[in-house]
């Protein structure tokens, strides 16, 4: 079986309660975030709460694909700062290699940003690579910007403020549409009732509605790993608080009158 916690079960942690933030905290990630701000960012979702599981279940798979072949059975510990630390590779490799550069991936970089439309929308621009950056200025006529490389980030500061008033004379909609196929990276920053209206989204029906007994017509984010002969229909709406228990206890081999001592004791 499988414990999945904040700091795992061992080492002088393993007591401490915490959050989301304080794993990314001790995991270096809010340090490398938003340091061109001059403050640490959190990112606008749980990332240790939500990708842990993540780690859960591939580990889970490793080990039943491991007692199929040995016959013995695992217990796996798994600490969500650890899984974190795991996701700074690219920034720890600088660390280990002493005389490499870290990629600034974290923002403040002119060729890695998000940038301001004349409608108080964002852009993201992520040209890592040479082709990608050249083709960007080739569209908007900066043959002179080709020189900043993207593993240095020096002497940026005008150039960011000329691209920042370049964004700001066109609409979000109005970039995306010249964007559109100049093999560079961009993408909208999209707000919450944003998302599910976009064309990308929409086609790979992430969103679908459900019908709750209780809550009428409900919103639902769709399963992101797309299977072969996938079928989406669904089978029930989610349950309300102790809808099944009875009927998993019984298929569990639970007697009616054990079911019964169970809730008299508070246990379900």
């Amino acid at each position: 079986y499988c414990s999945c916690t904040g700091y795992g079960q061992t080492g002088p942690y393993s007591q401490r309660v915490g959050h989301d933030i304080n794993h990314m905290g001790v995991s270096v990630i809010l340090g490398v975030t938003g340091r061109h701000l001059g403050t640490p960012v959190v990112p606008g979702v749980p990332v240790a709460d939500m990708t842990s599981g993540v780690f859960c279940a591939l580990s889970i798979c490793a080990a039943l694909a491991g007692r199929m072949q040995s016959g013995e059975g695992r217990y796996i510990d798994i600490s969500m700062t650890d899984c974190m630390v795991s996701y700074m590779h690219v920034h720890a490799s600088a660390l280990f290699g002493k005389n490499k550069a870290s990629l600034p991936i974290s923002g403040g970089h002119i060729r890695y940003e998000t940038y301001e439309t004349k409608d108080g929308k964002f852009i993201t621009i992520g040209n890592v690579e040479d082709k990608f950056w050249f083709n960007f200025c080739d569209l908007i006529g900066r043959d002179d910007l080709k020189a900043y490389s993207f593993e240095s980030s020096q002497n940026q500061e005008t150039v960011r403020e000329e691209i920042k008033k370049l964004f700001r004379k066109k609409t979000k909609e109005e970039w995306i549409a010249l964007l559109e196929d100049t093999d560079t990276c961009y993408g909208p920053v999209n707000e919450l009732d944003d998302v599910f209206a976009d064309p990308q989204i929409k086609h790979r029906e992430m969103y679908f509605e459900i019908d709750h007994p209780v809550e009428g017509n409900v919103g639902q984010i769709a399963l992101p790993v797309k299977f072969s002969e996938q079928s989406q229909t669904l089978r029930s709406p989610p349950p309300t608080l102790g809808q099944h228990t009875d009927e998993v206890l019984r298929k569990a081999g639970y007697s009616p009158q054990e079911i019964g001592e169970l809730k008299k004791l508070s246990v379900v």
